[in-house]
């Protein structure tokens, strides 16, 4: 994506006008090889535009985050980091000085979590054009102004995007436990998963990947054990014949439900229920 790296140091520029938070350093890195990097220090707003591995790998404090690109990582001073980057990257930097952190903090900036996949979007593309068009007038009247400025509207897109990801997120977890919630009430039932991920607006995609992060076992999995639980209730507490069973839970045949019965508890459910009614003389 860019066609060479650059680095311009802002620190000793004069400024015309007061700005808030004025960068020290702009970097537009291309092609580069870096390696794993760890520590606290530094402060900087990072894109990481592409690269050649699919999957950046990170450790902020003690949580590990995997990450597609481009994504954003936020390096603030005193949170402890662990960047790890196989292959060569493009990325684009916007560094300040230490001592801005608790101003920044108070204008909300440097909030949790410190790295984040974004898309490029038109307004984050048309903010990098227009930085790394001021490159050769760095040391015209007013370009360290236009560049502090300009680096505070990415940071105000990148958040943006990273809050309504996780607004979208949210809302999808919500659904998910809402279908989770409905699962448990109608296991009996034969599930349309293309009527059912329809009506509540998801793919199934996004459906399976969301869940997989949310539980441990898969829907077909929690179905399963929910319709073995209800059997063993049934076995202990009546004479219901084990093909009657076999329908009632939609087990394609006896065989089957007796094979996961006993994978689930170590006994057939015929044993299962003379167990339980023995237990009761």
């Amino acid at each position: 994506m860019l066609n060479k790296s650059k680095y311009l140091n802002l620190k000793r520029l004069h400024r015309d006008f007061k700005v808030t938070f004025p960068l020290t350093e702009i970097g537009f890195i291309a092609d580069h090889d870096c390696k794993t990097t760890q520590g606290d220090k530094g402060f900087e707003l990072c894109l990481r535009l592409s690269s050649e591995t699919k999957y950046s790998n990170d450790i902020i404090g003690d949580t590990r985050y995997q990450l597609r690109f481009p994504n954003v990582f936020l390096k603030v001073p005193g949170v402890w980091r662990q960047i790890s980057v196989e292959g060569k990257r493009d990325a684009v930097f916007f560094k300040y000085e230490p001592s801005l952190k608790e101003e920044m903090e108070k204008a909300g900036l440097l909030k949790p979590p410190y790295c984040w996949e974004i898309r490029l979007t038109p307004a984050i593309n048309s903010i990098l054009k227009e930085c790394e068009a001021l490159c050769p007038r760095l040391y015209e009247r007013g370009t360290a102004e236009k560049l502090d400025l300009l680096a505070m509207q990415m940071f105000q897109e990148v958040l943006l995007f990273r809050d309504e990801q996780k607004n979208m997120a949210d809302n999808t977890d919500d659904v998910i436990r809402q279908i989770a919630a409905y699962l448990h009430s109608h296991f009996l039932e034969e599930v349309d998963w293309d009527e059912l991920l329809k009506n509540n607006g998801l793919s199934r995609r996004n459906f399976f990947r969301r869940w997989k992060e949310m539980f441990d076992d898969s829907p077909a999995a929690s179905i399963r054990e929910l319709k073995l639980d209800y059997a063993r209730s049934l076995l202990a507490e009546s004479d219901i014949p084990i093909w009657e069973l076999t329908r009632m839970l939609n087990f394609s045949n006896s065989n089957y439900f007796c094979s996961i019965f006993k994978a689930q508890y170590g006994i057939t459910p015929y044993e299962y229920h003379c167990r339980m009614f023995q237990k009761k003389k």
